[in-house]
Parts: C-alpha cells; structure tokens; sequence
C-alpha cells in the first residue's frame, strides 16, 4: 500500500491506495491511523481514512490544530527540509538568499501492522520524493539510523547545533505534535545556517552534518545505500512473514554496516569465541584465511540504547545467520531452566519442505543449548527481553 498523491483540483489530495494481501485500502474506511515508524517511535496519525468519490481519501481530524498530513511531519522526523505540497516542476523557493528547488514527497510506501478497534497502525518504509524532473526514494530505516548515529554523536558537534539536536532527540523518542516536530526541524536547518553561512538554504541537514562529525575525527560510513530499498507497487502480494522479513531485512542491512558495525562483529567472534551457538562449530581465522566462518547476528538491529551491544547480539555460521535473520530458526528464553532453546515451528518448516531445503542441517541442532557455547560472563549471554521482542514480531 502507499499514501500517494493524488491531483484533484486546487493542491491535490493524499489517499491510501492499493491493497496488502488480501485487505484493500477501501476495507480500512473509517479507520483513525496511526504510525509506526520504528520500532521504538510511534506516531498518532491524527487523521481517519473516509472514502470519497470511491477513493479512500485521508483526512485530518477536526479541531485539532497540531494536526499535519503525515509528508509533513514524516519529513520533520527524518531531517528533511520542509517539502511543497503542490506538484514539484521547476519552481523554487527563496531561502535566506538561496533558492533550492522545491520537492516533493509523492508517495509513502507503507505496511499494515494492524487494523483493530476501528485504529490503523501503518509502518512507512520508503518515501518517493519528487524533485524538478527527477525523483528518488528513501529508506525509512536507513534514515533513522543516519539521525541516531548522529544523535549518538551529538556531543562532538558544535553548542549551538547541538542544544537544538539535544531537543530534537528527545521529540524523535516521545514525538509530542506534529507542529513540534516542524518546529524543531526547522531549528536544525537554522541552527547549521548560523554556524556557517554557505548552509542557509541546504537542501538535506544530514549529510552536512555527517560531515561535520567527520571533520572532528567521527567515523562515518559512506551512505550511497548498498542495498537499494525495496519498491512495490500499490497492490502488495508478499505474505505477512515475506513483509515482516523485509522490514527485519532493512534495519539490520542498516545496524551491520559501517565502523560501529565491524566493532560490534569482533565484539560478538571474541566473546564467544568465534563458535556458533547454534551448531557449536567453531570456525576461527587460520593461515590459511583472514575472514572467520562465523558472523556476528544482531538480536534487534533497533535496539535504542544497546544496539552494539554483545547481549543484542549472537555468533551463528553463515547458514546459521541467514536461518536466524529469515525467521527459519528462532532462540527462545526459558527461564525455568535459565537456558535458550532453538526452534523451528511448523510454518517455517513447511515453507523449508515446500522449497525442497534440506532439514536434516537444522533438526540437530533444535532444542536446549548447551550452557558451554554461550559467552563465560553471564552477563554477556543474549538478553532474553531482546529475544522476546524479537520473536513477537516474528510469530505476529
């Protein structure tokens, strides 16, 4: 499904189009939407979808005066400048003596995460954004964790611009209103314009202020995306597990790369010394290789506080890590037994009989784990509350 923009006479409209499986947008009539944008933010949409002329059309709630459509606050969030709501040709704007050209964002490419008592919870994954004659899409996740790294960071950056990211951290995590969200997006752009003027006008805050961090000795990741973000059309047909394994897919392509995610990978290989939970293989570098058999899986690539962390994260085979990161396999906390359990339920095994995988790697290896291939500082073994949150978005 997407939120498109849709002409119809004056500044055009914004409806929810398409269809997810077998729900269609037109089925969600009537429906207040909220929005999940992380895991760890979520956003009170402040509309309701009504149908009119037979088009499921988005509008805001009367009498609330802090309502925004969501291009707008979206944007706010991510860091983008404001965009235009009017299509985006060759117009421009004047800017503090600037002119960069107007945008806009076309559509919001969305998942249903839920739909019950009369509430809709969409998760926004990609942005098209229109610009002049080009266009191009974002990534949700690779967005915020661009803004968090940054955030993480904040504290190298100069005073000025960081009291005005302190404040927007803080909406980023309990967002207040969508006008709160404008406004202190609005004093980032500010902010960086007082610091140095050949920014008044900039077209995108955050890479200007990756490369300030860089210019205090931050290490920052190229962020040309590796993995380009998944477009669909209108009428979703992937399965529930096909969507909640892309959106798992997306966040951790964005968790593993970079400085932050190579120390986290040696982290994981020394404190479990390069053996994978699973198997109990141990697959460490020889002379013969520099690059172990082993990988370092993060539990939840969203993790807020303990992203890096050896708790939110395991050391699995390649085979292991791909099961693991696909949801074939699952790690399970029993707490009567203070002990993990690896699981392999009956959807997943038949999905793996289906496309004729072969079992017999797996069912070995299902069960209790031995106390032996866990990290020797308890301390250091995977968080059961990160497991757990895990697996319910796995299960559903």
């Amino acid at each position: 499904m997407k939120i498109a923009f849709r002409t119809s006479g004056g500044r055009g409209e914004y409806e929810l189009a398409g269809s997810q499986g077998t729900t269609s947008s037109t089925e969600l009539a009537n429906y207040a939407i909220d929005f999940q944008v992380s895991p760890n933010i979520l956003v009170s949409g402040k509309c309701v979808l009504q149908i009119k002329n037979g088009k499921p059309r988005i509008r805001l709630n009367k009498g609330d005066d802090d309502s925004t459509h969501a291009y707008r606050w979206l944007s706010a969030l991510l860091l983008l400048r404001k965009p235009s709501r009017v299509r985006a040709d060759d117009e421009y704007l004047v800017a503090r003596g600037s002119a960069p050209a107007k945008y806009q964002i076309y559509s919001i490419q969305v998942d249903v995460v839920s739909s019950a008592s009369s509430i809709c919870l969409l998760r926004p994954t990609i942005i098209e954004i229109h610009e002049g004659q080009s266009s191009k899409f974002i990534s949700v996740p690779d967005r915020i964790g661009r803004i968090q790294y940054i955030l993480e960071n904040a504290e190298n950056l100069p005073d000025s611009i960081q009291s005005v990211l302190s404040d927007f951290g803080k909406a980023l995590v309990l967002p207040e209103g969508h006008k709160n969200l404008e406004e202190l997006r609005n004093k980032v752009y500010i902010s960086l314009a007082n610091y140095d003027t050949s920014y008044q006008g900039s077209l995108d805050a955050l890479p200007i202020l990756e490369n300030i961090l860089f210019s205090k000795g931050i290490a920052i990741e190229e962020y040309e995306p590796k993995l380009q973000p998944i477009v669909l059309a209108e009428d979703d047909k992937r399965t529930a597990i096909e969507i909640r394994s892309d959106y798992l897919r997306s966040w951790r392509f964005v968790a593993e790369r970079g400085y932050q995610g190579r120390k986290f990978s040696k982290s994981i290989l020394d404190a479990y010394d390069n053996r994978c939970l699973i198997s109990g293989v141990r697959l460490s570098k020889t002379s013969m290789n520099t690059i172990p058999g082993v990988d370092a899986a993060h539990i939840l690539p969203w993790a807020k506080f303990d992203l890096n962390t050896v708790p939110n994260g395991l050391c699995l085979t390649k085979t292991y890590h791909w099961a693991f990161d696909s949801g074939i396999i699952r790690i399970e906390f029993d707490p009567s037994m203070n002990s993990y359990i690896t699981i392999m339920d009956n959807l997943a095994k038949q999905a793996m009989i289906d496309a004729r995988c072969d079992l017999s790697l797996f069912e070995p290896h299902l069960g209790v784990i031995p106390i032996s291939r866990l990290p020797q500082q308890e301390s250091l073994w995977p968080s059961p509350v990160f497991l757990k949150e895990l697996n319910k978005l796995l299960i559903g």
